[in-house]
């Protein structure tokens, strides 16, 4: 139920983030994230480099962050790190992050799992699931998904 409460959140925050974008003056034809009036969400395929990633940064459109949280224990490593919109990295640092951690305290997980999902060459994940377990083996582990587009 809670992973269905999180999901639903996520979506609708990501839903207001993408009118508010939509509401913006539009961008130069150059610009990576698509998004026509039948899109509920940005579309980040063509962000396909680093440097078109990090120019969205500059523009206020992506925020760097880290894949398996360096709060909780992940490394600080290039390879650890990839691009989200402002609201979702919001979501993330607001709502997954205390999240996983009342729920490692409370259940006594020992092993998380961050994986992110990707559509096609775009270096911005569809989604990040965070999976919390007490070890390889549970049978019950549990799952927050952060949908990012």
């Amino acid at each position: 139920m809670a992973v269905a409460l999180v999901r639903c959140m996520l979506s609708a925050l990501a839903l207001a983030a993408s009118s508010a974008a939509s509401a913006a003056p539009s961008a130069e034809r150059r610009d990576p994230v698509h998004q026509s009036a039948s899109q509920t969400r940005p579309d980040f395929s063509a962000v396909t480099s680093r440097r078109a990633a990090e120019a969205l940064v500059k523009g206020g459109r992506l925020v760097r962050v880290s894949i398996f949280p360096t709060e909780l224990g992940g490394p600080d490593d290039p390879l650890n790190y990839t691009w989200l919109p402002p609201a979702v990295a919001h979501v993330r640092a607001t709502h997954i992050l205390p999240s996983l951690k009342r729920l490692s305290r409370k259940t006594g997980a020992t092993h998380l799992d961050a994986v992110p999902d990707y559509r096609g060459e775009s270096l911005v994940p569809i989604s990040i699931s965070y999976t919390l377990s007490t070890s390889d083996n549970d049978p019950n582990p549990l799952t927050m998904a952060l949908e990012v587009w």
